[in-house]
């Protein structure tokens, strides 16, 4: 196995996918494995993105609208 891989991340996202269909199944709101699927693998993605940006803007070569900073 890869050791720049996460168990602690690889566990939080099946526990996340296990909270979201636990509160889509308290809302009685049916929705297949598919969907599922898709639903989390935007919202996955989405973060990434977001992390990316937030890791970037931290690290101090881009503003805060994304553009790279000349020095």
């Amino acid at each position: 196995m890869n050791k720049d891989i996460s168990v602690t991340q690889f566990s939080n996202i099946g526990a996340f996918i296990g909270l979201v269909m636990l509160v889509l199944n308290h809302f009685k709101i049916n929705i297949t494995q598919d969907e599922v699927q898709a639903v989390l693998g935007a919202v996955i993605t989405l973060g990434s993105l977001i992390v990316s940006f937030v890791n970037r803007y931290k690290k101090g070569d881009i503003t805060l609208g994304g553009i790279k900073k000349t020095y």
